[in-house]
């Protein structure tokens, strides 16, 4: 009977810290997972942007000066 009641009392207690605990944590990462691949995507396109650029003028330079 003992272990009954006690995994009983621990699925209880469970229930009322790890649930809520879960929700909030959810309700916290969620967001904050969605914003820092927004701005990773954002970073990487801008990152990729001017070395894309650097390249063609390279190219544009050599073609004027070779």
């Amino acid at each position: 009977g003992y272990p009954c009641i006690y995994t009983e009392e621990f699925s209880e207690s469970f229930k009322d810290w790890v649930w809520p605990a879960m929700d909030a944590a959810v309700e916290l990462i969620l967001p904050l997972v969605s914003v820092s691949i927004c701005f990773f995507l954002t970073a990487n396109i801008m990152i990729q942007r001017p070395d894309h650029e650097k390249r063609d003028m390279d190219v544009e330079m050599k073609s004027y000066f070779l």
